[in-house]
């Protein structure tokens, strides 16, 4: 194989979190980020089982820089979940911290995203009573 790993790794990844969330929409009614978050981190726990497999042997690994990837994109918690279940990673301390800090900016940012949809929700149903 020719190509850095973070590139083989990365299209890949890329290019299975489209196909996977292209086939959720198809087949459920849900929103688009949904079904991509769901994709992506279906991903993760793929990317994390396959890099465990491949570990034991002298091929080619998966980047820790693409686990983070598919953890920025919304992955998180499959990386995380995928690292207990595959007992991959968990001896990795500074892995961990940055997995943690990654998953709770994720949390603070859905609340806040939440928290502005509730707010516009209750605006407009006042708006809606006063008119």
């Amino acid at each position: 194989m020719k190509g850095s790993p973070q590139v083989i790794f990365g299209t890949l990844a890329v290019l299975l979190t489209a196909v996977l969330t292209a086939g959720i929409l198809l087949n459920f009614e849900i929103p688009i980020w949904l079904a991509a978050t769901l994709a992506v981190n279906v991903i993760a726990v793929f990317f994390v089982g396959l890099d465990k497999s491949l570990s034991k042997g002298k091929s080619l690994r998966i980047p820790e820089s693409i686990l983070f990837l598919l953890a920025l994109c919304g992955g998180a918690l499959g990386v995380f979940v995928a690292m207990q279940i595959f007992r991959h990673k968990t001896q990795k301390a500074a892995f961990h911290f940055v997995l943690l800090l990654i998953f709770f900016a994720q949390v603070v940012c859905f609340r806040a995203i939440t928290d502005r949809a509730e707010d516009r929700e209750q605006e407009s149903s006042i708006l809606r009573v006063i008119v």
